[in-house]
């Protein structure tokens, strides 16, 4: 499935031949329950949630109405990984987005959230 960024959309991309959920760009999109719905309802599906080990977020910027659908999806993944999924959540941080970074910052303890600048380059993807 993909998502593509337009204007203030994030792009979704879910690569499962790679085992990885990606949300990236800007997040203010006009209708965010419409945007974050997809990816909400395939989370919950059984074969995702055992094919899917890494979701990466790399959001440049974020408007109040896509906090709760970026909450909901951390928490279910969370969730998820409470019941042993192995499943890391990494959220790339921008070093001139404080807006972005202090949202993840206020769910790391919450949820499973790692917290990474944008220049770390993971070498087992």
């Amino acid at each position: 499935m993909k998502i593509k960024s337009v204007c203030c959309n994030p792009q979704v991309i879910v690569d499962l031949s790679n085992r990885l959920i990606t949300i990236e760009g800007h997040s203010k999109p006009q209708n965010a329950r419409h945007h974050y719905e997809p990816l909400l309802q395939m989370l919950q599906l059984s074969e995702i949630q055992e094919q899917v080990t890494k979701i990466i977020f790399s959001i440049r910027s974020i408007d109040q109405a896509s906090l709760p659908f970026l909450t909901l999806i951390i928490g279910q993944v969370s969730h998820l990984i409470d019941q042993g999924a192995p499943i890391k959540l990494i959220w790339l941080t921008h070093h001139d987005e404080e807006e972005s970074t202090f949202f993840a910052h206020g769910l790391q303890d919450q949820f499973h959230l790692e917290i990474k600048p944008l220049l770390f380059v993971e070498t087992d993807m």
